[in-house]
């Protein structure tokens, strides 16, 4: 009897530990572009170095343990960072937008994780819309991947991502200016059918022509 409690102690025991819910292992990590073109980065790891690291290239502890945030200008500034998730981004104007590209950058020197043996959870957040995309999307403007250690040297593409961003200042300034344009050729075109009336009611010829009628009647009466 007592044999069979002790091993109904030790099966009991075994269930609850298999049945506690294991920590998510890996480091999260989300890059936030907004439409002011600030980068913003939250990064979420129980990693202690990386943590350390992280605090020594700018980011800033939050209230939870384990979570940082830093902001950065925009894509050239961050770009030029000597510690930064190793992405790097180049961009092409086309005038009302720009077609910019999120690719790996290589360079160990500047590489935050480069030290990290877990997994990353990356989230890119883009102010536009993906016109490429080798990650998965989870909502319109956000994809994710999951990348293991030392991917930045076995990822087969040269780009996470590609996508199309409006620049909000010219874009609005072109609204506005078309809105003008369009009440000026609206305003010209009431204007030329007021005049086309005017002209038609009071014109020369067709006062000429009342006078002559009224001359044309009265003679008739006679």
């Amino acid at each position: 009897m007592r044999k069979v409690s002790i091993s109904l102690f030790l099966t009991i025991a075994f269930i609850l530990v298999l049945s506690v819910e294991t920590p998510a292992m890996g480091t999260e990590w989300q890059i936030i572009w907004d439409e002011d073109s600030t980068i913003v980065e939250n990064v979420q790891t129980s990693n202690e170095d990386l943590a350390a690291n992280l605090c020594n290239w700018g980011f800033v502890a939050g209230n939870s343990k384990g979570t940082f945030s830093r902001h950065t200008a925009d894509w050239n500034m961050y770009n030029s960072l000597e510690g930064k998730f190793p992405i790097t981004v180049t961009t092409k104007n086309r005038g009302l937008f720009a077609v910019s590209v999120i690719g790996t950058d290589n360079n160990l020197a500047t590489d935050i994780t480069k030290d990290l043996a877990e997994p990353i959870n990356l989230q890119i957040t883009v102010p536009g819309f993906y016109i490429k995309n080798t990650g998965e999307r989870i909502s319109g403007t956000t994809s994710q991947w999951k990348l293991m250690p030392g991917w930045t040297e076995s990822y087969n593409k040269d780009y996470l991502t590609k996508c199309i961003v409006f620049d909000g200042l010219i874009l609005g300034l072109s609204t506005f200016l078309l809105g003008i344009f369009v009440i000026i050729l609206l305003f010209f075109r009431a204007t030329s059918r007021v005049d086309n009336i005017i002209e038609e009611e009071y014109s020369i010829e067709n006062y000429l022509a009342e006078q002559a009628e009224i001359n044309e009647n009265k003679k008739d009466d006679k």
